[in-house]
């Protein structure tokens, strides 16, 4: 049997009328079309909420009676990691990447926001040490660069250049002429170029700082509150990195 997530989660129009909008906690319109348009929004609720282990529960049924593909096939799997991740299952998020989401990561653009979203929470919350396949999505992301008409999508494309260590590629991003400089949210974007040359660089204590003043500009960038919150859990774990640091951070 397969888990029913009841059309009581969105608002229903009358027959003939546009679907009514659908905002997550934070105002961003998300994506409510269709089935999976609800099964999103259920994830969303859920999420914002703090149901997470009904959010789990649910989104996880759903996804069990069903085959699917494409960007909102793995943006619904990179949901259900969140929850896996909330829930302290590194391992079932860890091997929910690797299944569904790093192969379309790998081999093309599918998943250009949710692959290195999900993979830089695998490494801040990874309970020891462990080599994360962050070169595939570098690959990808450096060959969508000069796609730059997106700047959510390219804040994704630089995290995974970062990810990977690659001063070099970001510094590139930042040159002269780049093409994916041209960009809606290019302003906002531009803004993190600091902050994802110290993660690139593992300057730690410096992306926290830099990360804890650039909070009231992220949404400028887009994006929905449970996507931006790695960047409260990235500059958290940023601070842990250095003892002292830490401390003198808590204590003030």
């Amino acid at each position: 049997m397969t888990f029913s997530i009841t059309s009581q989660i969105l608002p229903q129009a009358p027959i003939g009328r546009p679907s009514p909008t659908v905002r997550d906690a934070t105002g961003y319109e998300i994506f409510a079309a269709g089935e999976s348009g609800t099964a999103h929004a259920f994830a969303h609720r859920m999420f914002d909420s703090g149901q997470i282990d009904a959010g789990r529960r649910g989104l996880g049924a759903w996804i069990a009676g069903r085959e699917g593909n494409g960007s909102e096939w793995l943006h619904l799997h990179f949901h259900l990691a969140l929850f896996e991740l909330e829930a302290g299952d590194w391992q079932h998020a860890y091997e929910r990447f690797e299944n569904e989401i790093l192969p379309a990561a790998g081999n093309g653009a599918e998943a250009l926001t949710d692959a290195p979203g999900l993979l830089w929470r695998l490494a801040i919350t990874a309970p020891e040490p462990v080599a994360l396949p962050w070169q595939p999505l570098r690959r990808t992301a450096l060959a969508n660069l000069h796609l730059g008409d997106n700047a959510f999508v390219q804040l994704h494309n630089l995290l995974a250049i970062a990810g990977a260590g690659d001063v070099a590629g970001v510094r590139r991003w930042l040159e002269p002429g780049c093409a994916a400089q041209v960009t809606p949210g290019d302003w906002q974007l531009r803004q993190f170029a600091p902050v994802l040359l110290a993660l690139a660089a593992g300057a730690w204590r410096q992306a926290d700082l830099l990360l804890q003043a650039m909070m009231p500009e992220i949404s400028g960038v887009g994006g929905s509150g449970a996507q931006n919150r790695l960047f409260e859990q990235l500059a958290a774990w940023c601070a842990r990195q250095d003892p002292d640091y830490r401390a003198q951070r808590n204590a003030a």
